[in-house]
């Protein structure tokens, strides 16, 4: 069980890790018409409410949901959620961005989940230290709707749809400029104003190199970048738009603090271009062959959300000058960085696909 909201984290997981199941699910007994051995439920669309329960519990973003459920739960979802589901055995699938967790997710971990599943060995360590019983099931990427493009000269074909007027550019002839990608939050877990601060340091405004930020909230006060090859995004866009900003990208960067898993740069580098990402947290599964590992200068005091400095431990602080430098060698080595990305592309098909997270949690429920 888990919100199956496609455009957050947790949601985008449990619709895809919930396909892959189901799809499995259909193809392993053999037989004509299988009884479903898992069964899937949307806790936004089946939430269920009382007075009873509504007492029993506080009240959480606003509603009195609970959830009651017959057998074992995995439930994807943050550990404030854990009281309100009634069920025989519950085990939580979360995750971490830093060193420590927030104080309201101690007493669900402990009290409510029998053991808790989690996509990093960096998250298991956290939450092995409250005393629960970890397991690891990491998440994944969809091949079909990240299919590698081929990157080369001139307008990139075949993936996405047009997005010269969200990014105000038109093809002019000539070379090609060298393009970066940043996406995310406008948040400092994210890591955006590095990204600047790197590329204006190295390329500042150079005609043959464009750096596109990708903001998928609003920047509240951020009206655009004076530099002229520095373009602003803002808001959640469609997913064909996101496609294309993949394609019109040579090289995406994420100069992460701290993540659970990071789903963007593992999207982008499943296209086949070359990710620069923090070699830490949920980012460092399998960092190197996917992406090229961005070291740490050292951790420092985790501010993210409502949560004060010290409240959720410890997170990186990426080394601005191995930004800078990787930056540089994937623009002056486009052959080298573009063979990267094609092979870290085939590494992710063959070891972090959704069907790979399906068949890890099966084996980590049967076990």
């Amino acid at each position: 069980m888990g919100h199956f909201l496609p455009k957050y984290g947790y949601g985008n997981a449990a619709i895809e890790i919930g396909r892959a199941l189901g799809q499995m699910g259909a193809l392993a007994t053999g037989r004509e018409d299988p009884a479903p051995a898992v069964e899937l439920l949307d806790m936004v669309e089946q939430a269920e409410w009382d007075a009873e329960m509504g007492q029993r519990f506080p009240r959480l973003y606003g509603q009195d949901w609970y959830w009651d459920v017959e057998g074992r739960v995995v439930c994807l979802a943050i550990p404030p959620w854990y009281p309100f589901v009634e069920c025989e055995e519950l085990v939580g699938f979360t995750m971490c961005e830093s060193t420590a967790v927030p104080e309201e997710f101690v007493n669900p971990i402990r009290d409510r989940a029998a053991r808790v599943i989690v996509p990093c060995e960096h998250c298991k360590e956290v939450y092995e230290a409250l005393g629960a019983r970890v397991d690891v099931v990491p998440l994944g990427i969809d091949p079909e709707m990240y299919p590698v493009v081929e990157r080369g000269p001139g307008r990139r074909n075949g993936l996405g749809g047009d997005v010269s007027e969200l990014l105000g550019w038109q093809d002019a002839g000539g070379p090609r400029p060298y393009t970066f990608l940043w996406s995310g939050t406008p948040d400092q877990r994210k890591g955006w104003e590095l990204v600047y601060q790197a590329f204006w340091d190295v390329f500042r405004g150079s005609p043959e190199v464009r750096l596109v930020m990708h903001f998928r909230k609003f920047f509240e006060g951020n009206r655009g970048f004076r530099d002229s090859n520095v373009v602003l995004v803002q808001g959640l866009i469609p997913q064909g738009q996101w496609l294309g900003l993949l394609r019109e990208a040579d090289c995406f960067v994420y100069p992460s603090r701290g993540g659970g898993w990071g789903l963007p740069p593992r999207e982008a580098a499943c296209t086949g271009l070359p990710v620069i990402a923090t070699d830490w947290g949920g980012l460092a599964e399998g960092n190197g062959q996917w992406a090229l590992p961005l070291g740490v200068e050292r951790l420092v005091s985790a501010t993210f959300g409502p949560w004060e400095p010290g409240d959720i431990g410890l997170w990186a602080a990426p080394s601005v000058g191995e930004l800078k430098a990787q930056m540089v060698r994937c623009y002056t080595n486009r052959e080298t960085a573009a063979a990267f990305g094609a092979q870290a592309a085939e590494w992710l098909r063959e070891n972090q696909t959704w069907e790979h997270s399906a068949r890890a949690l099966l084996e980590v429920m049967r076990g």
